[in-house]
């Protein structure tokens, strides 16, 4: 939760503001928010820098959020001490939620877009989303992300997204984008940004971006900024390292928003977060669970402060697409070959925690 906007921390390095561009316009966002007569925030620009250097259980069913009419399956419970539901207005009390993933669409671009076989599927995994990092879109094109919104959009949907510019250090480049739902999600596109690395010690620094949650007006809507990461396969120690300056810095940044979540393709399980996982309090909500299309390696995750992110529901899972549209593993594959992993939010604030009353501080699993 942002409690003001007047204050800010210094960052020791270099800042650099990346401007989205995006497909639709904030306007349209603030327009849906006011026909529906919610209440929306305004976002301060800013910059950011790096530093110099689950528990989820496979389902078949769809994910969706209690608003949506989509019923949120049974996951497992994260070893997280939270307290949404007291702040909710009781225990026992069902409260609105929704959803956050992330998704590496592996090479996303024209040929995906281009079939309709697979445009079909994607699409509807990302209406499940109230948010979604999605990692790996390649293309020259760019185009390819109005199109798949306008899929998305297809059936009377209304998503917008966020694109980070083409990023690598090979011809061969990659874009982040964020895809939410701007019937329950506001966030001012023009305030995204590309976290600067000077020493270019990212394969592909992340894209940041800040989102509130349309909640009535009586109640403190949810807020939040995402860390959209994809780290290189081959440089993980490296990146791992560096992504705890990361996390650290845009949470410093930030300020005062308290909930600051990292997710994206890490390349490895939190055993090897290394600088990352060190952080006290950092949680990851995906372990013990592949998130692979061939169910052999825990790749994705979804990180969050347990001090801050009371937020967190305890359900996260790993949405296994070969189950769900009943697929043989090589036509899974033609979709990507991750799974997209979420996890479940209150919609409304909730009052952070001191770091004596959370449990689990170095985001390991017990």
């Amino acid at each position: 939760m942002r409690k003001s906007n007047n204050y800010r921390y210094g960052l020791w390095l270099s800042c650099v503001l990346w401007v989205a561009l995006v497909g639709c316009d904030v306007a349209e966002d603030l327009k849906q928010a006011a026909s529906d007569q919610l209440h929306g925030a305004n976002s301060a620009e800013k910059t950011a820098s790096t530093a110099g250097q689950g528990s989820a259980t496979p389902g078949a069913q769809s994910p969706g959020s209690q608003n949506s009419g989509n019923a949120v399956p049974a996951g497992t419970t994260i070893a997280h001490n939270n307290q949404t539901g007291m702040q909710a207005g009781g225990v026992g009390q069902q409260m609105p939620t929704i959803t956050i993933a992330s998704y590496n669409i592996q090479v996303f671009g024209t040929t995906k877009v281009n079939n309709a076989w697979v445009l079909e599927r994607l699409a509807k995994v990302i209406r499940q989303f109230d948010v979604i990092a999605i990692q790996e879109v390649r293309a020259t094109d760019q185009t390819v992300m109005d199109r798949f919104v306008q899929a998305i959009n297809s059936d009377g949907s209304q998503y917008s997204y966020i694109l980070g510019p083409r990023l690598g250090r090979t011809d061969s480049k990659e874009q982040y984008a964020f895809v939410y739902n701007t019937r329950k999600i506001m966030c001012k596109k023009e305030t995204a940004y590309t976290v600067d690395d000077p020493s270019g010690l990212l394969h592909r620094p992340p894209l940041v971006a800040h989102f509130q949650v349309l909640a009535p007006n009586n109640l403190p809507p949810f807020t939040f900024t995402l860390i959209n990461i994809h780290t290189d396969p081959d440089e993980i120690k490296t990146e791992l390292n560096v992504l705890g300056d990361v996390y650290r810095n845009v949470r410093q940044y930030e300020f005062p928003e308290d909930d600051v979540i990292l997710l994206g393709d890490l390349n490895c399980g939190p055993k090897d977060f290394r600088a990352l996982g060190q952080i006290p309090g950092i949680f990851p909500l995906i372990q013990n669970v592949p998130t692979n299309t061939r169910q052999s390696k825990l790749y994705d995750n979804i990180v969050v402060d347990q001090y801050s992110s009371q937020e967190f529901t305890g359900q996260s899972r790993v949405w296994d697409l070969k189950e769900y549209f009943q697929l043989t593993v090589d036509d899974a594959l033609r979709l990507s070959d991750h799974f997209p992993i979420w996890a479940e939010f209150s919609a409304f604030e909730v009052n952070p925690q001191t770091p004596a009353m959370a449990t689990n501080p170095n985001g390991v699993a017990r």
